[in-house]
């Protein structure tokens, strides 16, 4: 499930957003989800944008997503 949050923050913010990563267990723990499944069915959350942002370039974007993995890896062990 864990993994599966991660997934959809970086696909709903572009990149790794703990606070949105909250939002999104905290979403699937309240309306029942115990499997990735079950969450993949549901809409993500709409994260509120302050402006417009340029866009992510796919490069970028890959290489973004690693280093947020880490970072989310050294969280989740601390």
């Amino acid at each position: 499930m864990i993994f599966a949050a991660y997934e959809a923050t970086v696909k709903g913010t572009g990149k790794y957003s703990y606070p949105y990563l909250d939002t999104v267990l905290s979403s699937w723990y309240n309306k029942g989800f115990r499997t990735p499944e079950e969450a993949a069915a549901e809409p993500l959350p709409q994260k509120k944008r302050r402006g417009k942002k340029k866009p992510v370039v796919q490069e970028e974007q890959s290489q973004a997503q690693e280093w947020d993995w880490q970072i989310l890896e050294k969280e989740l062990n601390s």
